[in-house]
């Protein structure tokens, strides 16, 4: 098995880590002015890329 030879420190371990936190989904605004995530159906209008999505049927 392979061993370092040597030891990094807290520093270099921390440069590693700082982009290892979750980003949360900025919302945007769509054609009708509401807020919704990006690939996401609108859940006020329903719309999807122009397409609606609100009465789909359930399988």
């Amino acid at each position: 098995m392979a061993v370092p030879k040597q030891r990094h420190n807290s520093a270099r371990q921390g440069r590693r880590r700082q982009n290892h936190g979750l980003k949360l989904p900025r919302p945007i605004v769509d054609e009708s002015g509401n807020m919704v995530f990006p690939h996401r159906v609108s859940p006020v209008t329903g719309l999807y890329r122009g397409r609606d999505y609100s009465r789909s049927e359930k399988k």
